[in-house]
């Protein structure tokens, strides 16, 4: 029996945040709960028991007698931390009065729901949860409120309910959901196993401070290989997570718990990371190659350096004495165990984790920040399809419709074909000439003709020499109108900004919604002012503009006066065909950070955060 307890505790132990499981806390009853499942006790059993802990037995209630215990029995009650109700109930519908079973009714417990009478409740103090009814005298100076300053951020609720994540249920669940998870995974793996196996540090795993099952998460993608099976949140864990190439959420996760540890810490955390990556390489030559690992040296360094730059600015922007209570990746019970209300509405535009500061003054903030892993950002990867079918439909038809360009460069190279290759040659591409012009060609058909041509071209044939060079200029002339488009036309302007914001949110950094971890680089409210001269959004959207540099090549700028004469170059672009010359219905729309842009920014974060 003995060891059977012990077995239990050891467990709950564990699977509470802070190691130090709580009778009178009832998210560690919870989550007392589901150990006590997990090790098949039956309901009945669990509700008894959880019940003789709720009923405190300092009070001076008196507790029900055996005759009225067995009429809950029989009435399907069991204990809800206020009263007994039906499991299936998300409210009480009998108290114990003098230890009877008295029915309350509804409306007169949703008018009582809000006062702080029950003593079991739970309020904040320096981040951590106590009970109201603790005997500890407070002076005010302890005292926090629960109210905090009302706090709205374009439109959204950004006010947080006050106390520590780390005792939600939440913060103290597994990566899996099945009690055999470790076991099923270390089969799953067995073939994307990398030797020798990686265990994050135990003084880590007992930082209460991020979701526990994160630190398993990072050992798992540490002792795998990346492959197309490996390739999905899902392969990790059976719980929500992040989207997108999974050694990118990697990346995500090592700087989110990385953010809630004291340097000493994370010095700890990164350098077993670091050291281990060395022992896969020595011991796995084949894996030597980067992408073949999910956490590789230049994920590592890139956390590292996400890390400085996000609490750099911190310490800077919230003043001294303020704490981080909690960090969160961006999943729905996480961010909400942080005090956020509807994620769904109030969450930010493309927050990738999510800080809780405690500011010295008790009111407590989110921080919501958008990762990058360095300077090589795509702000758009589209299409011109998207200008003409999503910006401005009006455009359908005309000279940059892709599929109009397509069919004109169709009919220009059959015409080409016809014109100037040997009739020996037209007669070998019969089948693909005729093809192409009845409108049932292909891209290989449509490559093999131009390949004809070129080759007439190289041999000095006039007429294929002047074909591939009208070809350039209606190229050219396509990009030229797509360009005048971004510069004239509001709806295009606007479906651009729009798409921009998703992978670069100057919107929401310029509004304090969110900020940006670029690398080692911060872009937020100060830096966009040390950088554009101004933080209001509408002015930079109305003042980019597209130029092209001596080569021709388009770039994106942003003009500081208004006569242009002092410009940021902000993004490089790229309008190009995917199948150029021979009827590629793709013509790719590219936009990348500048390195103008990347190096203002890096001044602007040395000089703000020095």
């Amino acid at each position: 029996m003995k060891t059977l307890i012990d077995k239990l505790v050891r467990e709950w132990a564990y699977k509470v945040n802070n190691g130090m499981p709580d009778p009178a806390n009832r998210n560690h009853l919870e989550v007392l709960a589901d150990v006590f499942r997990s090790m098949k006790y039956s309901e009945q059993f669990i509700s008894e028991y959880i019940n003789q802990l709720l009923e405190n037995p300092n009070s001076e209630e008196t507790p029900l007698d055996d005759k009225e215990k067995e009429k809950a029995k029989k009435l399907g009650l069991v204990w809800k931390g206020r009263g007994y109700g039906k499991e299936q109930d998300d409210f009480v519908s009998y108290k114990n009065v003098d230890g009877k079973l008295v029915q309350v009714d509804q409306d007169d417990q949703d008018d009582k729901e809000e006062k702080p009478e029950d003593s079991q409740a739970l309020s904040a103090k320096d981040g951590d949860f106590i009970r109201k009814d603790t005997k500890e005298k407070e002076t005010s100076k302890d005292k926090v409120s629960n109210e905090q300053p009302k706090r709205e951020i374009s439109g959204k609720n950004k006010t947080l309910t006050t106390g520590n994540p780390s005792e939600t249920k939440e913060f103290s669940k597994e990566l899996d959901t099945s009690p055999t998870g470790d076991e099923d995974f270390k089969n799953k793996n067995e073939v994307n196993s990398i030797p020798p196996p990686y265990t994050v540090p135990e003084s880590i795993t007992k930082n209460p401070k991020f979701p526990k099952r994160y630190s398993k998460a990072i050992e798992r993608m540490m002792n795998t290989q990346a492959n197309k099976q490996t390739s999905n949140w899902k392969y990790f864990s059976d719980l929500p997570g992040g989207a997108g190439q999974i050694s990118a959420q990697g990346g995500e996760l090592m700087t989110m718990v990385g953010s809630a540890m004291t340097d000493e810490e994370f010095e700890q955390f990164a350098t077993s990371l670091e050291k281990h990556e060395q022992s896969q390489l020595e011991n796995n030559p084949k894996l030597k190659k980067e992408g073949t690992r999910i956490i590789t040296k230049s994920w590592i360094t890139a956390a590292r350096k996400s890390r400085k730059a996000i609490l750099d600015r911190v310490k800077k922007q919230y003043g001294e004495g303020a704490e981080i209570i909690g960090s969160a990746w961006d999943a729905e019970g996480e961010v909400e165990a942080m005090g956020l209300s509807d994620y769904k509405k109030n969450k930010g535009f493309s927050t990738d984790m999510y800080l809780k500061i405690k500011k010295s003054n008790g009111e407590e903030i989110l921080d919501e920040v958008s990762l990058k892993k360095d300077k090589n950002i795509n702000f758009l990867n589209s299409g011109l399809g998207d200008m003409v079918n999503n910006w401005d439909p009006e455009l359908r038809g005309t000279a940059i419709d892709p599929k109009e360009y397509s069919k004109n460069e169709r009919s220009r190279l059959v015409s080409g074909a016809k014109n100037i290759l040997p009739q020996s040659i037209q007669q070998k591409l019969e089948s693909e000439i005729s093809a192409t012009e009845s409108g049932k060609g292909s891209r290989g058909k449509s490559k093999a003709i131009l390949k004809a041509i070129r080759v007439e071209a190289d041999a000095g044939n006039p007429k294929a020499i002047e074909y591939l060079k009208a070809d350039d200029l209606e190229h050219r002339k396509m990009q030229e109108d797509a360009i005048n488009q971004l510069n004239n036309n509001p709806k295009v302007r606007e479906g651009l900004i729009k798409n921009i914001k998703e992978e670069f949110p100057l919107k929401a950094v310029s509004e304090g919604e969110e900020t940006m971890a670029i690398g080692d680089m911060s872009l937020d409210k100060e830096t966009m002012k040390a950088i554009f001269g101004t933080d209001d959004f509408n002015k930079l959207k109305e003042n980019l503009s597209v130029k092209k540099s001596e080569k021709g090549e388009p770039y994106l700028v942003y003009n500081i006066d208004d006569l242009g004469n002092k410009t940021i170059k902000v993004a490089n672009i790229v309008i190009r065909q995917d199948g150029r010359g021979y009827g590629g219905g793709t013509i790719k729309f590219e936009m990348k950070l500048h390195p103008e842009l990347a190096k203002n920014l890096d001044t602007a974060t040395k000089e703000v955060y020095k």
